[in-house]
C-alpha cells in the first residue's frame, strides 16, 4: 500500500522511512532521529538605543529614538508596577504564611512561595535596569532620568511592618524612591495596595506633623531665650538704679557688669534671628 501511495504522488516524492529520509535531504540527525536544537542568537536587536551606544544617532533615526523612548518609559512603568506588587506579595507571604507556619511542610511550602516571588522580583528588576540603560543611551532629559532612578539591591527589600499601623521603631523608615512615583491603576489589580498606601500616607503625615511641631517649638524657644536675656538685663538695670548709698558701690558695679552681659547676649540673639530669618510665632 505504501508503494501505491508513492506512485500516486509521483516517483520523485520521498517516503520518510527511517534513515533514507535523512540521507535524501542531507539533514544531520542524532541517534534518536531528532534534529539538533539550535540556540537563539544573542545579538541585540538593532534598536536606536543599541546603535547610540557607539556614537550619536543620525538625524534620520531621531524620530525612531523618540518612539523607543516612549516605549521604554511604558515598559519601565510596567516593570516598577510588577516590582511593587511582587514586593508587597512577599511581605504578605512572610506575614501570613512564613511566620504562622508550625510544621516543616508548612514552612517548606511558605519558603517555596518566597523563592517564587524572589524570582519575579529579580525578573522585574532586570527589565527595569535594561529600560533605564536604554533611556541613558537615548539621551533622555534630566527630568526623565530623575524620575526613573537607579535601582539598587537595598531597594528590593521589604518589611512586614508596612501593613502595621502601630508598628514601633519605624517612624524613621523611608520607602524606596519608586514607591513615591505615580503609576496609573496600581491599586486596581490588588485591593490591599490601597491599604499599603494609606498606612504609609498616615505615617508620613504623622512625621510631617511632628516636624512642624518641632519647628514651632524651636522658634518659640529661640524667642523665649532672647526675651529671658532682655528680662535679666532690665532686672540688673533696676538693681543698678536702686544702689543710691555710698557703701553699695560694689553692688552697683556688679549690676552694671551683669546688665552689659545680658545686653550683649540679647543683641547676639537678635543678630542670629535676623541671620536665619525664622518666622515669628
Amino acid at each position: 500500500m505504501a508503494t501505491d501511495i508513492a506512485n500516486s504522488r509521483g516517483s520523485d516524492t520521498p517516503i520518510f522511512d527511517g534513515d533514507d529520509a535523512s540521507e535524501d535531504n542531507g539533514t544531520d540527525r542524532s541517534a534518536g532521529g531528532l534534529l539538533p536544537i539550535q540556540q537563539p542568537p544573542d545579538d541585540p536587536l538593532p534598536l536606536p538605543s543599541t546603535l547610540s551606544i557607539h556614537g550619536e544617532l543620525p538625524s534620520a533615526l531621531q524620530s525612531l529614538a523618540d518612539m523607543e523612548l516612549e516605549l521604554r518609559i511604558g515598559q519601565a512603568n510596567d516593570a516598577l508596577h510588577g516590582l511593587q506588587l511582587a514586593l508587597v506579595d512577599k511581605a504578605m507571604i512572610f506575614r501570613n504564611a512564613v511566620r504562622p507556619a508550625k510544621s516543616y511542610s508548612m514552612r517548606t511550602h511558605a519558603w517555596g512561595m518566597i523563592h517564587t516571588v524572589d524570582n519575579l522580583v529579580k525578573k522585574q528588576a532586570k527589565i527595569y535596569k535594561r529600560c533605564q540603560d536604554a533611556m541613558i543611551a537615548l539621551h533622555a532629559d534630566a527630568k526623565i532620568l530623575s524620575r526613573y532612578q537607579e535601582l539598587t539591591r537595598s531597594h528590593l527589600t521589604i518589611n512586614t511592618a508596612i501593613f502595621q499601623q502601630n508598628a514601633h521603631l519605624h517612624r524613621g523608615d523611608h520607602l524606596p524612591w519608586f514607591w513615591s512615583i505615580d503609576i496609573p491603576k496600581d491599586m486596581e489589580s490588588k485591593s490591599w495596595m490601597s491599604e499599603f498606601y494609606r498606612i504609609h500616607w498616615l505615617r508620613a503625615k504623622a512625621v510631617q506633623d511632628r516636624w512642624q511641631e518641632e519647628e514651632e517649638l524651636l522658634i518659640c524657644e529661640f524667642q523665649w531665650t532672647a526675651n529671658f536675656f532682655k528680662y535679666c538685663a532690665d532686672e540688673w538695670g533696676k538693681q543698678k538704679l536702686s544702689c543710691d548709698m555710698p557703701q553699695s558701690c560694689g553692688i552697683c558695679c556688679y549690676a552694671v557688669r551683669q546688665q552689659k552681659v545680658y545686653d550683649r547676649l540679647a543683641e547676639h540673639c537678635s543678630l542670629k534671628w535676623q541671620g536665619i530669618q525664622l518666622p515669628s510665632v
